[in-house]
């Protein structure tokens, strides 16, 4: 079976509607053994092709297609990558072309990259013959099938694919047309090419010469580009004297535990224990660069929030200044932050005040330089009402029809077309008339593609070298971009940290310095009092409007029948307050006003849940009572939490005799140590992570502490 040479998938934006899955689907099916992904320009679904290529045992080939020109005549062009260098120069090829938004490639660009490509001229003619000799003793150049007859030069069967069968041509003048803002009849509209991905039959019928077969097969040979995921390309740190970023990173954690006085040895253990873990997963340097951007924050009146997700968690982010909460304090796990026995990236994303967040990002595009620091693509897609309007607009449909469209697709999050039909109204509109049907079929086959690339909210990608040597660049609204997901760069090892801005940080920092020009008091929300007795009857009372967390009727409710005395509350309610935990908050509150009623499976579950009276509501809870019960680790601990939050039957069966064996371990009987396991099991779902309840329960009290103190100043 020869290799397809040509495929433009559905990343092809509004080009092609080749649904990268089912194109392997069919693949495999009909026996091909090398499949070239090959779209305009861009090389947005390369890993996607990749992975489902690999996992269908067929051989990818990584391509582009581009516009070759010498500034008279343009020709399009395939170029494969032969090997990882090549894939590297299709990367920085891709990012000069998005960069600079060139529809046509000057021919000095592809010199600049072509050794290790692969070039292929389509349908070239007489004209074309000045830009293919420039290229003149190159050993892989090749000339695709339908070529003029009178060029000299290898032949391949190189036909571009852009839809999967034959049936689904019409997609392509109707992308066209969403595309150009344009209208189409369907009835008399034709491609004028045949670009379906062809199967066995059909191969077998073209005929092919024995050269155009061995050229092909050539090719297939000579391409054996891999991605590569999970390198190690986290930038280095650049330390003030040169000493290395362990060493350094050493220095500022005494020296910090020494200035804040933490000298329990509890303190110094936990550090090591961090540190060691730290230093061993090569993470070193991603702890600097984290707390440098941080200080540059605040010491440039750029308000930090205490902490987000688990990264609480850790004593080095604390004293680091990353986050403000003393894990020690508050029970934090250092690894539900990060695992030994499970190796990712850590992932510290950090709340800024919304209005200055793009101060911190020109400090650190500052720092690193021009094509160091990039945001990430997110892609759009055409999904039910919005294909549905889409492909109405382009056959004409008066408004009233669109509105009636858009009235009978429900507004619900996920919702498909066929979903729709099966309302009765939405059927009844389908077959009002032959238009209707078509329109509908149409609309189906296009529903779920990409339509546009925008940018990730908050993802900043940091590297010490120019991003393009990873992964292909483009641009957005905001700027740079990864041409790849903020899984997929975080996959191949690229160093994502997420910018947040939150609006309740604007309102703090406002709050500050107005009660510094009107009272001339310096407010320091580190030190203010957390056992205020004005916050605990204000929330209460449920007198909590502006209060973030803590604003809707139903968290209102909550606080007046739970009455919180001290901060622990504030974190439980913010936990539990969501589907699922809400069914324990009665529990909770029973318990809280009738300490009589908490009981514990066995005394020595007390420990862990006597703050939350025998409710388990916390991430972390689940991962101690496993490590107190059966003697894990808080690595395998975590391991499990995750297992049981996933609901992986095979796993789970192994992680509970596991569990069971480890409880016996330690002495437990097998009954109540069952008990125990189906006792986490079931709060898996529910638990919050407790690093993040902490860090966003500070500042629902200091917007609290404000309301009550500062009332005329807010």
């Amino acid at each position: 079976m020869v290799a397809h040479l040509n495929i433009h998938t559905s990343f092809d934006l509004l080009d092609s509607s080749l649904r990268i899955d089912a194109l392997i689907d069919k693949a495999k099916k009909e026996g091909y053994r090398a499949l070239a992904i090959t779209d305009t320009n861009v090389l947005y679904g390369y890993p996607k092709f990749y992975d489902a290529c690999i996992a269908a045992h067929i051989h990818p080939i990584f391509g582009m297609t581009i516009y070759l020109t010498d500034g008279l005549y343009t020709i399009e062009t395939v170029v494969l990558a032969k090997n990882n260098q090549g894939l590297k120069s299709l990367y920085q090829l891709s990012s000069a072309i998005m960069m600079r938004n060139k529809e046509e490639v000057p021919i000095e660009w592809l010199k600049r990259y072509d050794e290790h490509l692969i070039i292929i001229f389509k349908e070239a003619e007489l004209s074309h013959k000045q830009i293919i000799d420039a290229f003149e003793g190159k050993k892989e150049l090749y000339l695709n099938h339908n070529s003029n007859n009178t060029l000299t030069g290898k032949r391949v069967w190189m036909q571009s694919a852009r839809y999967l069968n034959e049936d689904d041509a019409e997609t392509i003048p109707a992308l066209h047309a969403i595309r150009d803002n344009t209208k189409l009849d369907l009835i008399h509209e034709k491609e004028t090419h045949d670009e379906h991905f062809p199967n066995r039959e059909e191969l077998q019928t073209l005929n092919l010469s024995e050269d155009m077969i061995t050229n092909t097969n050539e090719i297939e040979e000579l391409c054996q580009a891999e991605i590569a995921y999970h390198q190690s390309l986290l930038p280095q740190f650049v330390t003030p004297n040169g000493e290395t970023s362990k060493d350094y990173l050493w220095t500022i954690l005494i020296h910090r535990l020494q200035e804040w006085e933490l000298n329990d040895k509890t303190y110094f253990n936990r550090l090591k224990h961090e540190y060691k873990i730290i230093t061993d997963m090569g993470f070193e340097d991603y702890f600097l660069i984290v707390s440098d951007l941080i200080h540059f924050a605040k010491t440039h009146e750029v308000m930090v929030g205490p902490g987000r997700g688990s990264s609480a968690g850790s004593l080095v982010s604390y004293l680091l200044g990353i986050t403000t909460i003393d894990p020690l304090k508050y029970n934090l796990l250092f690894e539900r932050f990060l695992n030994p026995e499970r190796v990712t990236m850590p992932d510290i994303d950090i709340d800024f005040e919304d209005t200055r967040r793009e101060k911190v990002i020109k400090y650190v595009q500052d720092k690193y330089g021009e094509h160091h620091v990039s945001g990430i693509v997110t892609f759009g897609h055409l999904l039910a009402r919005a294909v549905a309007r889409d492909v109405g607009r382009i056959m004409g449909f008066d408004e009233t029809s669109l509105n009636e469209i858009s009235k009978l697709i429900p507004h619900k999050l996920g919702i498909t077309l066929e979903e729709a039909y099966q309302k009765p109204e939405f059927k009844a509109f389908v077959h009002r008339n032959h238009r209707n049907e078509r329109w509908f079929e149409v609309s189906k086959k296009l529903e779920g593609l990409p339509r546009h690339t925008s940018t990730h909210a908050a993802g900043i990608i940091i590297n010490d070298q120019p991003l393009f040597k990873f992964a292909p660049l483009t641009t957005g609204d905001t700027g740079l971009l990864t041409q790849w997901t903020m899984t997929e760069a975080e996959r191949i090892g690229l160093l994502k940290i997420d910018f947040l801005g939150l609006r309740n940080l604007s309102i703090i920092h406002q709050i500050i310095l107005q009660v510094k020009k009107d009272l001339n008091i310096n407010i320091d929300i580190e030190a203010i009092s957390y056992d205020d007795k004005k916050v605990f009857d204000l929330l209460s009372n449920g007198d909590t409007t502006g209060i973030f967390q803590l604003e809707s009727d139903g968290v209102r409710s909550v606080l007046k029948r739970l009455q919180p005395e001290h901060f622990e509350d504030i974190v439980a309610v913010t936990s539990l307050y969501r589907p699922g935990p809400m069914e324990e908050i009665p529990t909770y509150i029973t318990r809280r006003h009738n300490p009589n009623q908490v009981a514990y499976l066995h005394p020595d579950l007390e420990p862990i849940l006597k703050n939350t009276y025998g409710v388990i509501i916390y991430q972390e809870q689940i991962m101690q009572i496993a490590s107190q019960v059966a003697g894990f680790s808080y690595g395998e601990a975590d391991i499990l939490r995750r297992a049981m939050s996933k609901k992986n039957r095979a796993i789970l069966e192994s992680e509970r005799q596991h569990f069971i064996d480890g409880a016996k371990n330690n002495g437990y009987g097998e009954e109540i140590s069952k008990q125990i396991f189906d006792l986490i099991l079931k709060f898996a779902d529910y638990g919050f992570p407790r690093a993040h309840a902490v860090s966003y329960s500070k500042i629902a009290y200091i917007m609290s502490y404000f309301k009550v103190n500062y009332h005329n100043n807010i």
